[in-house]
């Protein structure tokens, strides 16, 4: 509902998502307690099967015995390395995630570079007094308090529903976190071949965000970026030109271990600007677009330059 209900339809109930035209992938990890076994398998399942933002509104406690999931971590990173960006909940213990005798959630403790985590705002951009926060494991804040959105009648409903399958109960962190991957979708609708590194500095950019005294970088419950997401200020400098293709990619020197590639640089816009990362991958079989996201990422610590 919150990330992607259509209104103005013969079933509108009055709910307007983030966006109207999503392809949504529900994925049943549990009802009440979903197990990290589960929520591993729903991330494997939801990159391999085409999508492309995932949505995670939980926090799972770490075992004393095992710290956190290694497996759930790996399952994150291998959506990364397909372009997929996950967008996860701070989660609803009302503490600072950062702090070392707090004894840690998944995801929102992974540092992983394709990991979006999100605190919970009031209407009046306060913290919502249950949403936990951190400055350096939690990213940005989306709106969480008294959502209104389309639920599952019975037991998942926390009060009696409006009207048939609405309701205003809605919210905490699980609320704020599905604003932002509608917003994720959002840009992904524009650029579809954009990757999940410019989804994540855009979404966090300060220019696209509002500041909320409540989250300060230097506050008391302190957030990365110290800001609430704007859509509208999101895509107020949008820019609808993509670089221009590599036309001029070689392999001059190559032993059987290591290979030399030159290339002439394109630009941010077609062949002006300056580019704002470049990405390598390598596969045995020939790349093309179809299947990119299936060769291995190549970590070159490439540095974009001028065009030319």
């Amino acid at each position: 509902g919150v990330m992607g209900a259509e209104a103005n339809t013969p079933l509108d109930y009055g709910i307007a998502g983030v966006n109207w035209s999503a392809q949504l992938m529900n994925l049943n990890v549990g009802p009440t307690n979903p197990n990290v076994a589960n929520v591993t398998q729903a991330v494997d399942y939801a990159w391999k099967n085409g999508a492309h933002i995932i949505n995670m509104s939980l926090a799972l406690p770490c075992s004393a015995q095992s710290g956190c999931s290694a497996t759930l971590r790996n399952a994150i990173n291998a959506a990364g390395d397909r372009d997929v960006i996950v967008i996860a909940a701070a989660g609803n213990d009302g503490t600072n995630v950062d702090d070392p005798n707090y004894p840690g959630k998944v995801p929102v403790n992974y540092d992983l570079p394709n990991i979006i985590t999100v605190a919970a705002t009031k209407l009046d951009d306060s913290r919502l007094p249950v949403s936990s926060w951190g400055a350096v494991s939690v990213d940005v804040a989306a709106p969480g308090d008294g959502l209104w959105t389309d639920v599952p009648p019975g037991p998942f409903d926390l009060d009696p529903p409006l009207d048939d399958g609405i309701s205003n109960s809605f919210g905490g962190t699980s609320g704020a976190t599905p604003h932002v991957a509608g917003l994720a979708a959002l840009i992904k609708a524009l650029r579809p071949n954009i990757p999940f590194e410019l989804i994540k500095a855009r979404i966090l950019d300060l220019s696209s965000l509002n500041q909320v005294a409540a989250f300060d970088p230097n506050g008391t419950h302190p957030i990365v970026t110290g800001g609430r997401i704007n859509a509208r200020l999101t895509f107020d400098d949008y820019d609808p030109n993509s670089p221009a293709p590599i036309t001029s990619l070689a392999a001059p020197y190559a032993t059987s271990s290591s290979v030399t590639l030159t290339w002439s640089n394109t630009g941010d816009d077609e062949m002006t600007g300056l580019a704002t990362l470049i990405k390598i991958r390598r596969s045995t079989a020939p790349i093309t677009e179809s299947n990119w996201l299936l060769a291995t990422p190549v970590d070159a610590g490439m540095v974009p330059g001028n065009p030319g």
